[in-house]
């Protein structure tokens, strides 16, 4: 007869170890599931952040290109006040003269800086009159509103859509800004 006995205690020593634990496909399972709990976390505070990172970009942007023009601004009273073109009289000038002089910086002389175009005129009578723009480049995306300046030293602005085409410039004649905008601050 054989040995038919079995230790309760599993096998003598130099035997096979009883299994234990959890097989390697339990264990993947279990890392599976953590891991699509981790990207769904992850996809809700990205939908939770992003939209607030893109607000507070604009928001930048749009201060930044008020700043700008108010640069823009007092840039031409010197251009003017200094003769800076040495053309004998006192007036205004380009973005670009204001860039050439040193008056602003080479960026904002290029006309594009965060996000934004800026366009800046002498008037029909350019002893007395500029006007300055700044556009959204991307309107909704960099920015929401096209902002106004001109030789009264105020800054307006007007609400743009995302499709934004044709925005309005100010009356060559005067510098006021475009019917309907209105002056920050109030």
């Amino acid at each position: 007869m054989g040995n038919d006995y079995v230790d309760p205690n599993g096998p003598a020593q130099g035997g096979a170890p009883p299994k234990k634990g959890m097989s390697w496909i339990l264990i993947l399972a279990i890392v599976a599931v953590g891991c699509l709990g981790l990207v769904c976390v992850v996809g809700i505070v990205a939908a939770i952040a992003i939209p607030n990172l893109i607000s507070a970009r604009q928001r930048g942007n749009e201060m930044a290109a008020i700043g700008s023009l108010k640069t823009i601004s007092t840039m031409e009273m010197l251009f003017k006040e200094g003769d800076k073109d040495q053309n004998g009289k006192l007036d205004y000038g380009t973005l670009a003269q204001l860039g050439e002089t040193g008056l602003v910086d080479t960026v904002l002389a290029g006309g594009v800086k965060q996000g934004y175009f800026f366009t800046c005129q002498p008037g029909t009578d350019p002893e007395k009159v500029f006007w300055a723009m700044a556009r959204p480049a991307l309107p909704g995306t960099t920015g929401s509103r096209v902002f106004y300046t001109n030789q009264d030293g105020f800054v307006f602005y007007i609400q743009v859509g995302r499709d934004a085409k044709d925005v309005p410039v100010p009356d060559p004649t005067t510098g006021a800004p475009p019917e309907g905008a209105v002056r920050l601050g109030q």
